[in-house]
């Protein structure tokens, strides 16, 4: 397959490149223009729509790994998205990825909602995520693949959170008790769940869980603090907040969700053994 990738340098697009080569196909990276181009790159803006719709009507599918936390880029990442939806030719297939917190907190069991809802912090960014799966249809299938606990590098946005935190505290901090249930997933399964999305072309447009193991939110800062030979411990609320910022809260509740639907549906079989987010917090905090 030819496909078309966007953030393809990025933590989550570096992944889902390494799993379109290993899998055989062509990867088409998109670059800014004036930037030095590969044999199967394009130079297209993010912002030109007509010049993605070109594109895309050139490839077989599409994974949006472009990516950003400040809100700003949000809208220009959904018309950008809808842009490349639009362009495909029919039976193509789109998949974008995102994070789980747009769907608020789960219970302590894993789960598979269907419904986003976001705290008002991330109402711009699941609105991205909404109309990516609203543009699916029998002509053009989309998904958005969702991770909790991304690790397996140094983009990883939550390990490096905690990491920084505790260096700064003297401490690796939790939110509340600690029990809070988040699944996992490594970067590299992650990838291969992106790629496994656009080669299923049976199956319905929707969300996707990449959710593999799951820890605890007290055990994964115990992790942290064994990396860096320091206690871990409860953080008070206010702590918390000049830690973690827009995270705080999200680490408060659970984000437990269940990889049953890549599994049977997509045929994901994570990589990562038992060990993997142990190695990856060590590595990390060399």
């Amino acid at each position: 397959m030819r496909v078309l990738i966007t953030g393809s340098t990025g933590f989550i697009g570096s992944a889902a490149h390494r799993a379109l080569m290993a899998a055989g196909h062509t990867p088409i990276m998109v670059k800014r223009p004036g930037t030095a181009l590969g044999e199967h790159d394009v130079a297209v803006d993010l912002t030109d729509l007509e010049g993605l719709k070109k594109v895309a009507a050139d490839v077989d599918a599409v994974i949006h790994a472009a990516a950003s936390d400040n809100p700003d880029f949000w809208p220009i990442s959904q018309a950008a998205a809808l842009a490349m939806i639009a362009g495909l030719p029919e039976g193509g297939r789109f998949v974008a990825h995102g994070g789980s917190i747009v769907f608020g907190p789960t219970t302590a069991e894993p789960t598979s909602p269907v419904t986003i809802n976001p705290p008002p912090p991330l109402a711009g960014r699941a609105a991205l995520d909404q109309a990516i799966l609203d543009a699916g249809n029998t002509r053009v299938r989309t998904h958005v693949v969702f991770g909790s606990l991304v690790y397996g590098g140094p983009g990883a946005v939550i390990p490096q959170a905690v990491l920084g935190a505790a260096r700064a505290n003297g401490a690796a901090l939790y939110v509340g008790d600690g029990n809070q249930i988040w699944s996992t997933v490594h970067v590299d399964d992650f990838g291969r769940l992106l790629v496994a999305a656009i080669t299923q072309s049976d199956a319905e447009s929707g969300p996707i869980f990449a959710a593999d193991q799951s820890i605890s939110m007290a055990e994964f800062a115990g992790e942290i603090g064994n990396a860096l030979d320091l206690p871990a411990r409860a953080a008070a609320d206010e702590e918390a907040g000049q830690s973690y910022g827009m995270f705080a809260a999200a680490f408060g509740m659970n984000q437990h969700f269940s990889g049953d639907v890549a599994r049977n549906s997509f045929g994901w079989q994570p990589a990562a053994d038992a060990q993997a987010l142990h190695a990856a917090i060590l590595s990390l905090a060399q």
